[in-house]
């Protein structure tokens, strides 16, 4: 990989990801914050576990929970996160954070459930970051090194 232009390439690539990685980061961090500063708390349950297949054919167990919520309506929410092993038991009682206005909008009330695709896409972000940049020091570099051996009187 002698050639500059790919080290330009990955650096401009891995910048954009990182921005795009921390714009997402951002938002969620956002949406997170306004969703837990009115959400109401409540006892809730898992019903059921429902088998995921991941691409790689490994399976991923996400519980679906019940909650009553303040107007005295059952819910029955599918959890988008999954895991191996279960996170949670069938019957297991659970501290449950849903919006009033959208009891469909709920989840199980645990750190990973609110902050982990917060902290994920947060942590990929910076990452990108730095390599894009020392991607694109290495290709200015590189274009600096041919320039002057090019151009020295030394090279003649």
């Amino acid at each position: 990989m002698n050639n500059p232009l790919w080290y330009k390439l990955g650096g401009w690539a891995g910048l954009i990801n990182g921005v795009i990685f921390g714009g997402v980061a951002i938002v969620m961090a956002i949406s997170t914050s306004s969703f837990l500063s009115t959400a109401s708390h409540v006892k809730g349950e898992v019903v059921e576990l429902v088998e995921r297949r991941s691409d790689d054919g490994g399976t991923t167990f996400a519980p679906v929970f019940t909650f009553t919520d303040n107007k005295g309506v059952v819910n029955i929410v599918y959890s988008s996160t999954s895991s191996y092993p279960p996170a949670f038991g069938v019957g297991e009682t659970v501290e449950i954070l849903y919006d009033s206005k959208d009891p469909e909008h709920a989840i199980i009330d645990t750190w990973f459930q609110k902050w982990g695709f917060v902290v994920i896409f947060g942590a990929v972000a910076p990452i990108g970051l730095i390599l894009g940049t020392v991607f694109l020091l290495i290709a200015r570099r590189m274009n600096k090194t041919r320039g002057g051996l090019v151009d020295s009187p030394d090279s003649a």
